[in-house]
């Protein structure tokens, strides 16, 4: 669940940043199943499960399309 916030908030600052609206954005993790679930938007635990769906609303709301990406 903490890298799940880690990755949210990467957003966050993404979206608050005017140069990187609209465009592709490259985040890394190293929990595979948060990768897993952001990628495909879904998850069987509900607290990732709110966590997908507020990440889904900013990338909506701010024109950024998520690549993430498992770095060891």
């Amino acid at each position: 669940m903490l890298e799940a916030r880690a990755s949210l908030m990467a957003v966050q600052h993404a979206a608050r940043s005017p140069l990187l609206r609209r465009c592709r954005v490259l985040f890394g993790c190293d929990n595979m199943s948060v990768v897993s679930a952001f990628s495909k938007g879904r998850a069987k635990h509900f607290g990732l499960l709110r966590i997908c769906r507020r990440l889904a609303a900013y990338c909506l709301a701010f024109g950024i399309l998520p690549s993430f990406r498992y770095i060891e």
